[in-house]
């Protein structure tokens, strides 16, 4: 190889580090949190495919060790199960089972899918299997049968029930189980007619396995059942297991059965069992696959890997990531900043290390889509689509608590003192003992939709899919304050006597309480806001859905984008530990940057790139207040832009970031200082420029 490809490979190296490590945004580790429903090994055994709720397939090609995301052309998506097959000409598929989208169908390792539904009638798959040539889809309208590779369906449902919700299928010898909330059934004709099996069993069958001449069924609340003559009768073998199982597998002479109490392992068929969890952070188990020696679980917080036949579990989540990040929180503790996050599918997640890593703390929780998270005094509210959980150990154990709540879909919480809000799809409610109890408080909401709730300490703010609601009696009453703002309301935030409101035609500010709105960053849908104020900085923050992070340094007159090494550009959440910002998004985790580091610095636009250095005059100048200052950068790099007294005292930073090549404008706001000559000064690599201006008041 010459020198000279030799130094341009060095050269592209050294320029993507330079630019990874400059990068404004950095992703936490995780949390690492995809509920996974499906777990499936391809034919060949060199690859495993993951398919979770909301955030769709993931593939690894290490056994575990990292996962990648498997774009499908579908989203969001989610997968309800997942099997390998092959043609007559030899050809390996996988397919899929989605709850919306029917049946998906891969030709290569599940690099890539289309929908295969022609002759579907139901496109709610619960269940998928593979005989032979034969292809099973399990669905809400029964079973159907594709006998050339999922290219077209027919109903096979001769014996069923008129109305059969499939949930699993087992393949064992010449007999094919099909498990539904009726019971069990067995083909030996690939389907065509079915018989019941099901003498025994009066549970919603979840998962089935055959291992030899036995067949084994998972059920929701009665456990486990063993059938030794082919499903005509069964008995109950449930002594140590938990009651709810939804998965089961057979490795070696071991039974292992995935329940909503973890992995329990019987090596006896099941005649008694034992908790093999060691390891295991989130104990909801909702799948398994084997390859080699080592046997996986699909939770739902991420994937567990054990090597030793279940005794002990490792995480093996490495890039799988959860659906969403909903909601963020900070809890300064004994000087410890502790950041919890709410997530769609994962439950709750809790950093002490600015998230260098993540612990799941979802003891208790039977709903881990966590919509929203609050303290109150000691006492830690999620809130999820089966209403309000509380704990008063920080998080270790969680109770449900909705003791007067009507409607359990909660999206948000405010605290004002002993007060405790919560938002829901129905309305607001109050309790004044820490969510023990509450009581609606939704007089005046004409739209009981609330996405956001926000305590100023003398009003209560609630932000609805009908726009914003102002009460002054601690949601007694609520009077409409729309003067201005858009409809959807979904995100509040305060700085001082300013208030800002994110909705879907972008972030509305008020001056005057909440009495009028003036849009000053439109056009864009705004699911968070967020505020810093430190000395004379001030920083409003707006998470927008597909732009990232928004960055206003004058109180909401002026924005600029701030998403330089952000990959991910949805935004749902937003928090502040000391000098970084924390952003939650839709299907990366959780980002962090140094506050300092984003600006509403604006990039200008220009036919041609610069080709030197400039540091431009401010305009106006003189000034009174509010000035702008542009410079161009013709290389990439680190920038710094500050701002000194006539005596070289350093009053601001205006920017501390990694900037790429082209021109910028950046607005200052001269907040407490008085009239008199300032400088300001660029610097990028070796160059530096100091120019001077004029403060009149």
């Amino acid at each position: 190889m010459s020198r000279f490809f030799l130094l341009l490979a060095g050269f592209l190296f050294v320029s993507w580090f330079l630019d990874k490590a400059n990068a404004q945004w950095i992703q936490t580790s995780g949390p690492y949190s995809a509920t996974v429903n499906a777990l499936v090994a391809t034919q060949d055994g060199t690859t495993l495919i993951a398919g979770t709720v909301g955030s769709g397939f993931f593939r690894s090609t290490d056994s575990g060790v990292s996962w990648d995301a498997d774009s499908s052309g579908f989203s969001p998506l989610s997968i309800s199960s997942l099997a390998v097959g092959t043609s007559e000409t030899g050809v390996p598929y996988v397919f899929a089972g989605t709850p919306n989208l029917g049946i998906l169908r891969s030709t290569n390792n599940s690099v890539g899918w289309s929908q295969v539904n022609s002759g579907l009638t139901n496109t709610y798959v619960n269940a998928v299997a593979t005989s032979g040539t034969n292809i099973f889809a399990g669905t809400f309208a029964g079973v159907f049968r594709s006998v050339n590779n999922g290219n077209s369906w027919a109903s096979v449902n001769t014996g069923l029930p008129a109305v059969s919700v499939v949930r699993s299928f087992a393949v064992g010898g010449s007999s094919l189980f099909v498990g539904t909330d009726g019971g069990v059934f067995r083909s030996t004709n690939s389907g065509t007619n079915w018989l019941s099996a099901d003498s025994g069993i009066t549970h919603t069958v979840l998962a089935l396995s055959v291992k030899d001449s036995t067949v084994y069924a998972g059920t929701e609340g009665g456990g486990v059942f063993r059938s030794t003559n082919n499903g005509s009768t069964w008995i109950s073998i449930n002594a140590g297991v938990h009651n709810t199982v939804r998965a089961l597998a057979v490795v070696g002479s071991a039974l292992f059965a995935g329940t909503d109490g973890g992995v329990f392992r019987s090596t006896d068929n099941g005649t008694t069992w034992s908790a093999t969890n060691s390891g295991i952070t989130n104990t909801r188990v909702r799948s398994f696959v084997q390859k080699g020696a080592s046997l996986f679980a699909g939770t739902e917080g991420g994937i567990f890997l054990s090597t030793d036949s279940g005794t002990t579990w490792t995480p093996s989540s490495a890039g799988l990531v959860n659906t969403d990040i909903r909601g963020l929180l900070v809890n300064t503790v004994g000087n410890t900043n502790n950041l919890y996050a709410a997530t769609f599918g994962g439950g709750v997640f809790h950093s002490t290390n600015n998230g260098s890593t993540w612990n799941a703390l979802n003891a208790g929780i039977l709903n881990t889509n966590v919509r929203a998270i609050a303290i109150s005094g000691a006492t830690f509210l999620a809130g999820t689509e089966a209403g309000v959980y509380r704990s008063t150990n920080n998080g270790a154990l969680w109770i449900i608590s909705n003791s007067g709540l009507s409607n359990l879909t909660v999206r948000c919480f405010a605290v004002n003192g002993a007060n405790v809000f919560s938002g829901t799809s129905g309305g607001v409610f109050l309790s004044t003992n820490n969510g023990i109890n509450w009581t609606s408080t939704s007089t005046g909401l004409t739209n009981l939709a609330v996405r956001t709730l926000f305590s100023t300490g003398l009003q209560l703010f609630a932000g609805t899919d009908g726009g914003m609601f102002r009460s002054g009696n601690n949601g007694t009453s609520w009077t409409a304050v729309n003067l201005g703002i858009a409809t959807i309301v979904r995100a509040f935030t305060a700085n001082g006597s300013t208030f800002f409101a994110g909705t879907d035609h972008g972030v509305f500010r008020s001056t005057n309480g909440g009495d009028t709105w003036a849009s000053v960053l439109p056009n864009r849908y705004v699911y968070s806001l967020g505020a810093y104020s430190s000395g004379s900085t001030t920083k409003i923050f707006a998470g927008a859905l597909t732009e990232g992070i928004h960055v206003s340094d004058n109180n909401g007159s002026n924005w600029g984008s701030s998403n330089h090494g952000l990959t991910n550009k949805n935004i749902y959440s937003l928090a502040v530990i000391g000098n970084d910002l924390f952003a939650g998004t839709s299907s990366a985790g959780v980002w962090r940057a140094p506050i300092a580091s984003l600006t509403d610095v604006e990039e200008l636009a220009s036919s041609h790139a610069p080709t030197e250095f400039s540091l431009e005059q401010n305009y106006p100048n003189p000034f009174n207040a509010s000035t702008r200052i542009s410079f161009s950068l013709p290389t990439s790099g680190h920038v710094t832009l500050k701002i000194f007294t006539l005596l070289g005292q350093e009053v601001e930073t205006l920017m501390d970031a990694y900037r790429e090549a082209g021109r910028y404008s950046i607005h200052w706001t001269a907040n407490g200082l008085g009239s008199g000559v300032y400088f300001y000064r660029l610097e990028s690599g070796t160059f530096s420029q100091t120019r001077k201006l004029l403060l009149l008041r």
